[in-house]
């Protein structure tokens, strides 16, 4: 009886600290009895157990500003890595901007959700994978565009121009990456107006989560440095902010429709159809009939303004809602801080793209066509000059040298001179040639005999 007494507070103080461990928390005196309980059953190590657990919540460590700091990154001088892995940094932008380009979409459907946030951890991987220069360039943009977000129009301006010339690759890289799901929607697209409005799709939805995901990033960061608000109302608040019906609407809406008129008007269509021509010998997208007829630095220029200019619009838009966002929680910010800025730089990076897309200006197929009407309207409209016998040279005949010197052939050899004859004669001597070329004029000769053989009239003539 008393070694199952025994056994009986064993297994109570067992069952409590199995509940303990599945519980959020527990009072200090249910602790201290639990431990009376496991000390009276002799069980030693679940007393152990009890003991250090009252000890440190009787006694929780201090954490300090120290206590959760991350252990910097090595620093690595970008002097000492090669040329080959700087190069390594354009498909690693390509790609970062593709990533970017997908959480776009995806914060159409709620900033900052699960999978946008897989995705910003992607983005974070591959910068990680970026040189050493790439990663000192970043910091050097981040610190020009800082400096004048709040000064003047051309400061900003300056600030923009100052910020591309640092690394002009990376951003061009980094504008073809984040195109790619735009490109993708039209490439899946049926027929030219299917990928067409796919663009502009895409491209609405993109617009809309990038300012989604920009208001959402600029109460979040900016109520954290308040200070304030606890994590969860952070949230709260940032999350109400970038609702498509709510205090943002108009931001929200404006980046939709400047996001669907950069995807249809900018590099989007020329890249799409780029690829189509290499697959399938057509195009996806409706272009300007005049762009292939353009020189180069015309047809360069103009992709460059197709797309700065909306990239420009986009990316002041961006920075614009982000301040009123702000302003709408009751934060002071400025209104225009970093607007210009922010437009320049992503103009910039939209004009170089749009430039370096249009400069091979390939002509599509409809664009083909118009030049080859265009050619047999020319030809048409001509009017053939009458020869010496008064006979004008048909459109069946390529040469009017050809018909004055079958008439002359004819007339030497008292043939009569009509269409008909001439049309053969001709043809006939373009047989001849065409076989002394191959090596072949005797053969042609002995089979069809010589020009003074020639029969007076039709088709039975020969030569």
């Amino acid at each position: 009886m008393k070694n199952l007494f025994k056994y009986i507070i064993i297994f109570y103080a067992g069952l409590s600290i199995a509940v303990m461990a599945q519980e959020p928390a527990h009072t200090l005196e249910e602790l201290e009895s639990a431990l009376l309980n496991a000390d009276a059953a002799g069980d030693v190590a679940a007393a152990t157990l009890l003991a250090n657990e009252l000890v440190t919540r009787r006694n929780p460590p201090v954490e300090d500003e120290f206590s959760t700091m991350q252990p910097p990154e090595p620093y690595v001088d970008p002097d000492d890595q090669s040329f080959l892995r700087e190069v390594a940094d354009v498909p690693l932008k390509v790609g970062q901007g593709a990533v970017t380009g997908i959480r776009m979409i995806s914060d159409a459907f709620g900033a900052n959700n699960a999978f946008s946030q897989a995705l910003s951890e992607g983005e974070e991987y591959i910068a990680g994978l970026l040189s050493a220069q790439s990663k000192e360039d970043s910091k050097e943009i981040a610190r020009i565009m800082a400096e004048a977000e709040d000064k003047g129009v051309a400061d900003s301006v300056i600030a923009g121009l100052k910020a591309f010339s640092v690394a002009p690759i990376d951003f061009v890289t980094n504008a073809l990456g984040t195109a790619a799901p735009a490109v993708v929607g039209a490439l899946l697209a049926p027929g030219v107006l299917g990928g067409g409005v796919a663009l502009a799709a895409t491209g609405a939805v993109m617009g809309a989560g990038v300012t989604k995901g920009s208001i959402y990033e600029s109460v979040s960061e900016g109520l954290a440095e308040d200070g304030k608000y606890s994590p969860e109302e952070i949230d709260k608040i940032a999350d109400d902010a970038q609702e498509y019906i709510g205090d943002n609407t108009d931001m929200i809406l404006s980046g939709t429709l400047l996001g669907a008129l950069a995807s249809r008007v900018g590099a989007n269509p020329t890249i799409t159809n780029a690829i189509t021509k290499k697959l399938t010998g057509k195009v996806a997208v409706e272009t300007s009939k005049k762009a292939g007829e353009q020189g180069i630095l015309r047809r360069v220029g103009s992709g460059a303004a197709r797309e700065g200019l909306p990239e420009f619009a986009q990316g002041a838009q961006e920075q614009l809602a982000a301040n009123l966002a702000q302003q709408r929680v009751g934060m002071d910010t400025p209104t225009l801080r970093g607007v210009v800025g922010s437009g320049t730089l992503e103009g910039l990076a939209g004009a170089g793209l749009g430039g370096i897309t249009s400069i091979k200006g390939e002509a599509t197929p409809e664009e083909a066509a118009v030049k080859e009407t265009s050619a047999e309207e020319v030809v048409v409209e001509e009017t053939p000059t009458p020869n010496k016998f008064g006979i004008v040279p048909t459109e069946a005949s390529s040469s009017i040298a050809e018909r004055d010197n079958a008439i002359s052939v004819l007339e030497a050899n008292n043939i009569s001179i009509n269409d008909e004859n001439i049309e053969q004669y001709v043809k006939q001597e373009r047989e001849i040639r065409k076989t002394v070329v191959e090596g072949k004029e005797s053969s042609f000769e002995e089979e069809n005999g010589a020009v003074l053989d020639m029969a007076p009239v039709g088709p039975a003539l020969k030569l």
